[in-house]
Order: C-alpha cells, then sequence, then structure tokens
C-alpha cells in the first residue's frame, strides 16, 4: 500500500489555515516555557548563590568520595518518578484495557513540568487531562484519571506529613517556618475537597453548572447551546468514569499505596544529599532518615504556601533554614543545589526537551493512511490454529480464505505447532515461537514479540489488524496496533467463563480471567460479537462499550447427494437407514452439554432401540466423555466417528442422518448448525442458549428445555411426525445457513468504515 496522496480539495485551504494556527500557538508556548524557566532560574540564583564563585567551586571536589549516596538520591528520584508513571498507566488500562506507559511518563514529567512554572502548580493537571486523551480516552475519562491521580496523591502527602510532624515533634525549626509549614499542609487540602465534593456528589455539580451557565447566558455567546451541550455531556462522562473509580476500592488503595511509597522516596532525597557531604562538616547527632524526611516535608509545606512557580524562594530558605541544623557555609547551599536540581531542574530540562521534541514544529512524520483505492490488506491474530480444530479456527481460516479470493491480502498469526503443514493452506501463515502446554493439545505463544512478525508489519503495513481471541496472540496484535498507528478490531467467540471455570473450578479465579477478558476488548478500537446472543455474554461480563453482530457464515455448499453416494456413506460408517438417527458433531467437551446428550440417548434406548446416535469430534474430554458412556451403559450403542477433516464425507454424514441433537449452551454462534441447515437436517437445541438464535420452534429447528426429561420427549414428538421433520428441514435450509461470501461483504465494509473513522480521529488528536 501507498501513502494517501491528498485530501479532498473543499477541505485543502481550511486544513493548511489550522496547521499553521496550531504551529503558532506551538511556537508561542514553547517560548512563553522559555521565558518562564530563565525567569524562575534566575531568581533563585540571584539570592542563593555566594559572593566568591572561587569558594563556592572549590567546595565541589568534596562531594565525589560520596558519590554513592548521590546515587542513592537518584535512584530516590527514580521510584517516584516511576510510581507516578505506572500510577497513571494503571488508571489508563482501567479505562480502556490499554497500557500507556510511555505516554504515561510523558503525562507525569511534563505535566510536574508545568506545575513547576506555575503558580501554585496549576498547569500540571490541565496538561495531563490533554495527553491522556491521546490514549484512547474521553475528555471525561482523562479528567477522571488525572483527578484520581492528582487526589490519592494529595492525600498519601497528607498522611505522611501528618505522620511526620507528629512523630518527631522536638525538632528546632523557628516558630515563623513551623507555622507556615502548618498552614502549608492544610491549605494544600482545600483544592482536593473541593474536587472530591465535586466529583462525587453530583448534586453540587449541578448547583456549580447552573451558575457557569448563567455566566455563558449573560456573555451572550455566539454558540452558546453548543457549549451548554458539550459541558454537559462532558461532565456526564466525566461523573460516569468517576464513578467506576469510586467502586473499584482496590483500585484506589493500589493507586494510595503507590503513592505513600513515591511521595516516601521523594522526600527521602535530602537524607542521602546530606550524606554526601563530607563527614568533617557534617553534625550527625541527629541525622536519621526519619528525621530529615520530617524536615524535608516542613521545607515543602512551607513553599507549598508561596504563589511563586515552583515554590521558589521559599523552598530554598526553607531547606536552608531547616537543615543548617546539620550544615553550614558552601556545603549547605551546595546540598540545596542538589536537592533543588533533583526536584525541581531536572524537571524543567526534561519537561522542555520533550515539549521541543512533541511540538508540531519538530514533528514531521505523518501518521500512515491506507489508500482507500487499493485492497485492504489485513491480519488475523488468533491464539490457536491448525492442526487443532475448532469453531473459531474455523471462522478464521473461512476469513483469510474469502479475503484472499475477493483480491484482500490477508495472513493468520497463530502459535507454531510441529505437526502443522502450512504449506497446505492458499494463504500466509505466521508462526510464532510457542512451548507445549503439558497438561493439554495446544500450544502457548511466547509473549516475546517475533521479530520476523514486526518486520512484516513495518513492511507490508495492514490496513487492520482483526485479532479474534483475548490472550497472549491478541495481545501482541494490540500491542503492535498501538505502535504502528493501525486500526485494531475483536471478536468475542466463546464464553470464557465457562472455560476458566472448566480449567480451575473457582469461581474467583473465573472472574479475574473475565476481568482480563474485558480489559482486551476495552483496549481496542472495536468489538464485534458473532450473535446478539453473544453480545449479551459479553454485556454479562462487564463490557458496557458498543457492540457490533457481524455472524458467521459456513463452508458448506447446497449439493444433492445421490442415493447411491448415500448408501456408500451409510456402510461405511455404519448408519443403519431404518434407525431414528441422531448426530452430534462438534469438539468433545463437557461444555457442549454432551452428558445431556448421552443421558438423553439412555434413556431413548431403554424405550426404543431404533433410536441411533452418530458423534463426529474429538479432541477435549474425549476420555472422560466415552468413560462416562461406558458407565451408563451405552458406549457400544454409540457410533463414534472420530474427527471427520473431508468437508464432502462430513456432508454426506449429515445427509443420512435425521436430526442434528445439539443442545450445547457453550456456543455463541454454532457453525455445525448451519452445516446441517445447509444439507436440509432439522436441529433440535437447547431455549435459551446461542444456538437458538437463528430458530423458530416448529419452523425451522426446534427447542427444549435443557433437561433430560424435556429433550427425550421432544426427541419423541418429533420423531412421531416425519413428514414434519422434512419440512422443518427444508426451512432450515432456505432461513439458517449463511455463505461466507457475502459475510465477508459485510466484513470488507466495515473494515472501510473503520479504518476512515480511525484516521480522521487520529488527525484530530
Amino acid at each position: 500500500m501507498t501513502e494517501k496522496s491528498g485530501i479532498p480539495n473543499g477541505n485543502e485551504n481550511k486544513e493548511k489555515k489550522q496547521s499553521k494556527r496550531k504551529t503558532l500557538i506551538s511556537v508561542a508556548m514553547l517560548l512563553l516555557s522559555l521565558f518562564l524557566i530563565v525567569f524562575v532560574i534566575y531568581r533563585t540564583l540571584k539570592k542563593d548563590m555566594p559572593e566568591s564563585f572561587a569558594d563556592f567551586f572549590s567546595a565541589l571536589p568534596s562531594f565525589f568520595p560520596q558519590w554513592p549516596w548521590l546515587v542513592g538520591a537518584f535512584l530516590c528520584l527514580v521510584i517516584y518518578v516511576i510510581a507516578n508513571a505506572v500510577k497513571f498507566s494503571v488508571l489508563t488500562h482501567s479505562k480502556n484495557g490499554r497500557w500507556y506507559f510511555k505516554a504515561s511518563l510523558n503525562a507525569h514529567i511534563v505535566g510536574r513540568y508545568y506545575d513547576l512554572i506555575s503558580p501554585y502548580s496549576t498547569a500540571g493537571e490541565p496538561y495531563q487531562v490533554y495527553r491522556l486523551q491521546k490514549c484512547h480516552l474521553s475528555v471525561g475519562q482523562a479528567t477522571s484519571v488525572a483527578v484520581v491521580n492528582f487526589l490519592t496523591s494529595r492525600v498519601a502527602f497528607f498522611i505522611l506529613a501528618i505522620w511526620a510532624f507528629s512523630m518527631v515533634p522536638q525538632l528546632e525549626i523557628n516558630l515563623f517556618l513551623r507555622i507556615v509549614a502548618y498552614f502549608g499542609v492544610f491549605s494544600s487540602t482545600i483544592f482536593p475537597c473541593t474536587v472530591m465534593t465535586l466529583s462525587f456528589f453530583p448534586r453540587v455539580t449541578n448547583v456549580v453548572m447552573r451558575f457557569v451557565f448563567r455566566i455563558i447566558d449573560w456573555l451572550h455567546l455566539k454558540k452558546a447551546t453548543e457549549i451548554k451541550s458539550k459541558l454537559i455531556q462532558t461532565i456526564r462522562n466525566y461523573q460516569m468514569a468517576i464513578a467506576e473509580f469510586k467502586d473499584n476500592k482496590l483500585l484506589i488503595f493500589l493507586m494510595l499505596l503507590i503513592s505513600l511509597v513515591g511521595q516516601f522516596a521523594y522526600n527521602i532525597i535530602p537524607f542521602f544529599v546530606i550524606k554526601a557531604v563530607p563527614s568533617s562538616i557534617l553534625d550527625t547527632a541527629n541525622l536519621n532518615i526519619i528525621t530529615v524526611f520530617a524536615m524535608c516535608m516542613y521545607a515543602v509545606n512551607f513553599a507549598n504556601v508561596l504563589p511563586t512557580p515552583g515554590g521558589s524562594g521559599g523552598a530554598e530558605y526553607s531547606f536552608a533554614s531547616i537543615f543548617a541544623t546539620f550544615i553550614s557555609g558552601t556545603y549547605l547551599t551546595w546540598a540545596m543545589f542538589i536537592w533543588r536540581f533533583l526536584v525541581f531542574y531536572i524537571y524543567i530540562f526534561a519537561g522542555f526537551l520533550i515539549t521541543v521534541v512533541t511540538s508540531r514544529i519538530f514533528r514531521r512524520r505523518r501518521p500512515y493512511r491506507p489508500d482507500p483505492t487499493l485492497p485492504i490488506r489485513t491480519y488475523q491474530f488468533i491464539d490457536n490454529y491448525y492442526p487443532i480444530v475448532d469453531g473459531v479456527i474455523k471462522v478464521v481460516d473461512n476469513y483469510a480464505l474469502t479475503l484472499n479470493r475477493q483480491g484482500h491480502p490477508t495472513s493468520v498469526v497463530a502459535p507454531f505447532y510441529q505437526a502443522a503443514k502450512d504449506s497446505d493452506f492458499s494463504y500466509p501463515i505466521i508462526r510464532l515461537p510457542s512451548y507445549k502446554l503439558s497438561f493439554s493439545e495446544y500450544e502457548v505463544a511466547k509473549r516475546i514479540p517475533d521479530r520476523q512478525l514486526l518486520k512484516l508489519v513495518k513492511c507490508q503495513r495492514p490496513a487492520v489488524i482483526h485479532a479474534h481471541s483475548p490472550f497472549i496472540v491478541g495481545h501482541l496484535g494490540l500491542r503492535i496496533a498501538i505502535k504502528r498507528q493501525i486500526p485494531i478490531i475483536a471478536t468475542f467467540h466463546s464464553k470464557f467463563y465457562d472455560d476458566f471455570y472448566e480449567a480451575t473450578h473457582s469461581k474467583a479465579m473465573s472472574k479475574i480471567g473475565i476481568r482480563y477478558v474485558v480489559n482486551f476488548f476495552n483496549a481496542v478500537d472495536e468489538v464485534w460479537t458473532v450473535s446478539f446472543y453473544a453480545a449479551g455474554v459479553l454485556r454479562g461480563y462487564g463490557y458496557h462499550g458498543p457492540i457490533r453482530v457481524i455472524p458467521n457464515g459456513t463452508d458448506f455448499f447446497k449439493r444433492e447427494i445421490s442415493l447411491k453416494e448415500k448408501e456408500s456413506i451409510r456402510q461405511k460408517y455404519h448408519i443403519e437407514e431404518k434407525n431414528k438417527n441422531l448426530l452430534f458433531v462438534g469438539h468433545l467437551i463437557w461444555q457442549k452439554n454432551l452428558k445431556l446428550v448421552l443421558d438423553t440417548f439412555a434413556r431413548l434406548r431403554r424405550t426404543d432401540i431404533a433410536y441411533a446416535l452418530t458423534i463426529v469430534g474429538e479432541g477435549g474430554n474425549e476420555k472422560e466423555v466415552k468413560d462416562y458412556a461406558r458407565r451408563i451403559g451405552i458406549y457400544d450403542d454409540v457410533n463414534w466417528l472420530g474427527a471427520i477433516k473431508q468437508r464432502e464425507e462430513l456432508q454426506g454424514i449429515y445427509s443420512v442422518t435425521d436430526l442434528f441433537f445439539f443442545p450445547s449452551m457453550y456456543e455463541t454462534f454454532s457453525i455445525v448448525l448451519r452445516e446441517a441447515s445447509v444439507m436440509g437436517i432439522p436441529s433440535l437445541v437447547s431455549f435459551g442458549g446461542g444456538c437458538a438464535e437463528p430458530i423458530t420452534d416448529g419452523v425451522n429447528g426446534y427447542l427444549a428445555v435443557p433437561t433430560v426429561s424435556d429433550m427425550f420427549n421432544r426427541i419423541q414428538g418429533i420423531f412421531a411426525n416425519p413428514q414434519n421433520m422434512i419440512e422443518v428441514g427444508k426451512k432450515a435450509q432456505d432461513t439458517i445457513p449463511l455463505g461466507w461470501d457475502n459475510i465477508v461483504q459485510e466484513v470488507k465494509v466495515n473494515y472501510e468504515r473503520i479504518i476512515e473513522d480511525y484516521y480522521e480521529k487520529l488527525a484530530k488528536k
């Protein structure tokens, strides 16, 4: 694919003007930031630089032998920075399921930079809200993340300040500085308390909003109605986002814990700085980490009262006054400079550098946008693939076959299997390094990204990534999509809670697994389900975003099977024409209600030995299923055919049976039900399951309550009217099957829409 060459002519001038205006704003902001930095540094140094530079710099070499202590001070800063980045990353992940550690690091450092160059540290949070919107968050969500980060930080700071002041009350600090520091502690809680009130008490917010609306009306703004509507929408979005945090007490506790660790590390930096002073100069009588921590809290709270950027002037004065207990003269000035460098200047320099590098002036690269006139290249990511066979694998196989046949290059990304024969497929399969599970037939992809895959993505530039499973391979697709700015779709295929519970027999562990699944679907650009029933299941798991239903198709085609071919199939697979033939096709796992199938058949056989059951499938719980059939005495009565891989053979088996018996409640969409319908065979399925969605009872299929007695009675009633069975089968053939060509045509249209929407949103950001 080549990059899109241009934009619509009607919008060209408008876009150029907007780009020019944004560039000018970017230049103005950089110049303003530079002016503020120079001003703050000048005011700081003017007051504290010594008269004799020779004496001042002659003291510097004395710090070099004590360099490990300075490394310790720097590591404390690193802990503080990482703690804040982790907080932003975790909070963002809780909203959309994506991990944005790099963007979170940026949000903290540049947010802190704006705090330090603005009076009362007021500019950091607005920048963070702006930056977090680039992480697939709405304005309300981004605001809620910034607010929770701010509140937990302030609460942690308040707790540590009160603890420090109460634990070390005997410090020799002058009364004025002590009183101002106490005032700083409590005054700094006013704004957080106000924010908490507005966030958690909607009535108060409504009063404030009415006041704001009056001001808007008084100003007679041109777009007053539009502004009000947007404000209401943003506030509602914010209140919903903050309510989710309010309900997630474990997350809030975790954020508070991380804040406590970060704030403690940040405020013990002076201890390591002072320990770097030559011991001959240092008064170590009361020098311990808790005492120094308490002194630092006094200094920081004193500086918080001053309206100067970063507390300039007050921070230096309080540090010099408080820490004169241990050191004095030139060494005290150096200690103050090193402390201010680590907690102030380093943020100024790093924040300004990031701001410059990420500004519009220096950003040359435009996001790649596929040419809409060219075929759509897609990558289909799945956590398992052939030689393993299941419904989802068949779906991905048909996606790849049909998309390629229609001229849209498609590759499948899946784990490596030793027995795989990829040369048999007409489309590329990219195999990922994997390892074998000792307790299962499955291979699991390794979490380390495959270099070959990354090179292919960079070279081929797929227009869409489509994930069909929410686990390791799906998450790999998500990471690539985020890094390469490619839209990613995820299809929800399976009832994962049932799988988790079957594997762990623990409701708690299953709920944790479901949270992991929902986080993945929250992270993608669009979620598809294969049926409305599947959409309901996903909603029940806790996903609240938009869902589009894109059903699956079947690769079976209608064909007349001659009497000779039918007779051949009957002889080959021991299916007697005179019997009342039931058929089950599927992976042999208990989740598919196989126990109900066997128990119902056992009761039917006790009533009439003309009933026969053929089971096509293998794997999963096959051994346990057969052992159970032996225990209830029907093993020899069941026709176990194993896996039938030839599609024509399977079509023949469908054609020589009378009723497709598939009471599974596990399916969100049943391909085998569609296969039976193509062959004109009626199906009996369970009320309330995904298989029941396309069926009207007694018209194009049959429904029954998933109990032995109800299934038993329904099967007897069905076979009592053979002519009706034929009519229901014909109606099923006309109404239920969907061909893959039609399905993929709908998929292609949605791919085009998603690509267009994605890059429009990206351009706005």
